[in-house]
């Protein structure tokens, strides 16, 4: 289920061009070595020019779990997301998954 909204999710904000060109994680055909070798193009653009670089790492470590589920709900809504999606999204915000395994 997850998987399916992920898709379509992605497949919309793709299609309608809402994602910065930055914004690599998570995207079918882009990774963080894209962003290294834009990092490292800017290091040396900077150097030649004589000028400073200023680069900020941060990790957001379990960053979801601290999401604010409802703005960020009302935010995809405003972007134009279906309402079936959204409600899609609740309804997994309460789901949880149980296997029992006998050997």
């Amino acid at each position: 289920m997850e998987r399916m909204i992920k898709s379509r999710l992605s497949w919309f904000l793709e299609s309608n061009k809402l994602l910065s060109l930055t914004q690599v994680e998570f995207r079918k055909w882009m990774s963080t070595n894209q962003q290294v070798a834009l990092l490292n193009q800017s290091i040396k653009d900077a150097l030649d020019q004589r000028c400073s670089v200023l680069a900020l790492f941060v990790d957001f470590e379990a960053a979801f779990d601290k999401v604010w589920r409802l703005k960020c709900i009302q935010k995809l809504q405003n972007l134009g997301v279906c309402s079936n999606m959204l409600l899609w999204t609740t309804l997994l915000r309460h789901c949880f998954w149980q296997f029992c395994v006998q050997l």
